[in-house]
Parts: C-alpha cells; sequence; structure tokens
C-alpha cells in the first residue's frame, strides 16, 4: 500500500509540473503542453513552420528575448505574429523628477544588493561620441537619409550587398577604435566590483566593456562583437544551431569545407571558426577601408578573408538578415552560457539590475531587465535601475534616472562609495 500512495503522489506531481498554453500565433487556438521550464518559442508545429515559411518569402523577421526565448519581444508582422506582453513590462509608472532624488534611491538599492547585472545599450556608449543607431547623428543615417537596418545584409544570395554591409560596419569599426570607454564605464566597474558578484549583459558591439577592464569571464555580448571575424560562407552544421561547431568541422571533409563551391559550382558551406585578421604595424586594417558617398566600401580587397577557403569575412555578429546557423556561437554561445548559470547560481540572493541606455528600440535590451526581475527573480529581490535621458519610466518600487550614462554613473558611484565610507 505505501508503495501504491507513493507512486501516485509521482504522477500527481508530474501532472502538476505540466505547463498548458496556446499557440501564440494570431488566430491559432492550437493547445500546447509543454515539460517544465520550456525555454522553446510558443508556436505549434503548423505555425512554426508556416511562419518560418514566411520569413523566408515575405521578408518577415521576428526576435524573441535572450533571457526567455518564449517571449516574442517584436514581430514585422504583428499581425501575423504579435509580441507577447509582460505584466511588468506593461506596468511602467514613471520616475522621479529630480534626478538627484533617484540617483539617492538608486544608491539604497545598490547596497541592498549582493549582485549586480549590468545590462547596456547603444547609449550606454554614447557619451565617448559614439552614434547610436537611431537619429541624426546614427550609424543608420547617412547623406540626410535613413538607411534600413537590413541593409547590412553579408548574403548576396537573399539580396544582399556585400560593398554597403561592409561599408556600414566599417565606418562603426573606425568611430570604436578612434573614441575610447568615457569615465562612467570605469565609475560602474568600481561599483560592480563591490559587489559579491556581477556579470554584464550588451547588446553592443563596440568591446568597450573589455577595453574598461571588466572580465571576459564575466560578458556577455549577445549581438557579438567587431574585433572577431568569421566565413561569410560559415554555415552550423548538425542538428545544434551552431553550439557545437568546432567538433561538427571534424566531421566535415577538407574538400568540401575548403572550398567556396562544388564540381557544380553550387555554394559549399564553410566550417571554418572564428578569426582575428593579422596586425600588420601599427594601424588596423580597417582603416585603410575607402568609403563612397553610398557608404559602399570602394576597396574590397582590403577586408581580411577567410584563413580556411578564402572567401570575403565578415564580422562575428548577429543581425535581422542572419538566420541562426549563419553565426558562428563558439564565442557567443559560451559567453551565454556563463550567463545562464550566473543567474542559476545567484537566484536566490539580492540582484540589482543596472540598465544602461537600452532605449526604447524594439530591439533593445530594455525589456530584458524586466523579464529578468519577473521571470527568474519574481519581483521582491530583483530591482531595476533605469539610466536614460529620455525615457526611464520603471514600475513602482524600481528606480528611473534621467540622465545620460556618464553623469548618472559617476554620480552614482561618488554617492555609493561616500556612504559606504
Amino acid at each position: 500500500m505505501p508503495k501504491r500512495k507513493s507512486q501516485a503522489k509521482t504522477k500527481a506531481a508530474n501532472k502538476r509540473v505540466k505547463q498548458y498554453t496556446c499557440c501564440a500565433a494570431k488566430g491559432c487556438e492550437e493547445s500546447l503542453v509543454l515539460p517544465p521550464n520550456n525555454k522553446s518559442v510558443l508556436l505549434c508545429d503548423k505555425c512554426f513552420d508556416r511562419i518560418n515559411i514566411l520569413c523566408d518569402t515575405i521578408g518577415m523577421h521576428w526576435y524573441t528575448a535572450h533571457i526567455d526565448p518564449s517571449y516574442i519581444s517584436w514581430s514585422s508582422h504583428p499581425e501575423i505574429l504579435p509580441p507577447t506582453v509582460s505584466p511588468l513590462v506593461s506596468s511602467r509608472s514613471g520616475c522621479s523628477a529630480d534626478p538627484g532624488v533617484a540617483v539617492e534611491d538608486a544608491v539604497k538599492l545598490i547596497k541592498a544588493a549582493d549582485c549586480l547585472c549590468i545590462i547596456a545599450g547603444a547609449g550606454a556608449s554614447a557619451d565617448s561620441g559614439v552614434p547610436t543607431f537611431r537619429g541624426p547623428a546614427g550609424f543608420y543615417r547617412a547623406n540626410g537619409k535613413d538607411i534600413p537596418m537590413e541593409a547590412i545584409n553579408f548574403h548576396p544570395e537573399r539580396n544582399g550587398d556585400m560593398a554597403l554591409s561592409w561599408g556600414l560596419l566599417v565606418r562603426m569599426m573606425q568611430i570604436f577604435d578612434e573614441k575610447t570607454p568615457h569615465e562612467g564605464y570605469y565609475s560602474m566597474l568600481k561599483i560592480a566590483r563591490s559587489m559579491k558578484s556581477f556579470f554584464v549583459f550588451t547588446s553592443n558591439i563596440d568591446g568597450y566593456f573589455a577595453r574598461t577592464g571588466y572580465s571576459e569571464e564575466n560578458i556577455f555580448e549577445s549581438h557579438g562583437n567587431v574585433d572577431t571575424l568569421q566565413c561569410t560562407n560559415y554555415r552550423a552544421y548538425g542538428e545544434s544551431g551552431g553550439q557545437a561547431e568546432n567538433a561538427a568541422s571534424d566531421s566535415v571533409s577538407d574538400s568540401a569545407s575548403d572550398s567556396a563551391s562544388d564540381s557544380t559550382g553550387a555554394s559549399v558551406a564553410c566550417s571554418a571558426g572564428l578569426f582575428c585578421p593579422p596586425v600588420k604595424g601599427s594601424t588596423k586594417w580597417f582603416n585603410d577601408a575607402k568609403l563612397g558617398a553610398d557608404m559602399k566600401i570602394t576597396n574590397m580587397s582590403v577586408i581580411p578573408t577567410c584563413p580556411k577557403c578564402k572567401q570575403v569575412s565578415r564580422p562575428n555578429i548577429s543581425h535581422c538578415t542572419d538566420h541562426p546557423e549563419d553565426i558562428c556561437y563558439e564565442r557567443k554561445g559560451a559567453q551565454e552560457q556563463r550567463f545562464h548559470e550566473w543567474i542559476k547560481a545567484h537566484r536566490n540572493e539580492k540582484l540589482v539590475v543596472l540598465e544602461v541606455g537600452c532605449g526604447t528600440s524594439a530591439h533593445s535590451l530594455r525589456d530584458e531587465s524586466e523579464l529578468l526581475c519577473e521571470k527568474l527573480w519574481r519581483h521582491k529581490n530583483c530591482k531595476v535601475v533605469r539610466i536614460d535621458p529620455g525615457d526611464c519610466n520603471v514600475p513602482k518600487g524600481h528606480v528611473g534616472i534621467r540622465l545620460n550614462a556618464k553623469d548618472a554613473l559617476n554620480r552614482l558611484a561618488h554617492a555609493y562609495f561616500e556612504k559606504r565610507d
């Protein structure tokens, strides 16, 4: 009898942990039963296949959060795939009109916390003189006109223009190299090092956290980094989704992976991993690139080539025109794994999310800050400190500082260490 009772309890427990939901596609009411802690996008098989076809045929794009991939943060066709609504994200109520009061409130939250998660967007580097992506002087603007985000496309078979794509990236790389991380980066690092533990989660591709002195082991660059390159003809192999390309590349014959095309002229994927271009003297290679008025590179010969198949390279960054299998996850995959391990290790401790310059773009990490509270820390042990000179509204109980990054971070560090002393 006791054994039967134990089995009954086990069955009841298994039944309770099942997750029930509906397909996220508009108009689909297919019921889904998911295993515990499922992290996949909430689509039924039929809609998943249908939407993938639409992505290939009509150029549909959609994005999920990095922290919770089942959270659909944006879709270019919301009438087909509407974004997920997060209760915490939708409850933003405002922030203090006085930045000084907000800084004092933020210091109290940081002092009471054990750990710090820095979430940074393009606005974090704006005070270094680095343009944001939109606006009159943004990266996606030239000759007084906006440049579509889709213009960065390293896939000629998908109507990509290699000269334009590299031109836009070279312009970024030259500015990143010319400028230096502002003082606020160092103030933020000083605060981070005073905590029990910290991690940096950033969409920036400028590498400024590493240049400031943050440990590579504590950085997750969700969109990659321009300092490392990969082959434009790279494709992830197998069912791993690009997470194990080193092992996969060992199983690919050299005759297939070392050439750009087979005997019929069809493209053959390259299995080469990441690489850095050779350094010649003190001048970095991208400073030799020349841009035309249309932002296209006029001397493509300066672009490094893949050391394995000799095809033109590209930065190891994720873009809306990329498919998951186009990106080598050798570096970024390891960073993401360390970040999730850090979250798991500190989930029961008090956390402050210091969000800097994420803005309100559909592709920013702003929602990620609040999802971190809502999904993983369940509100009570996690607070958001949002720094933004524009919209810094936060849910009740959190702090918004309406200042630019450099000023806010310097003031935060000054007040924080003054009170600690």
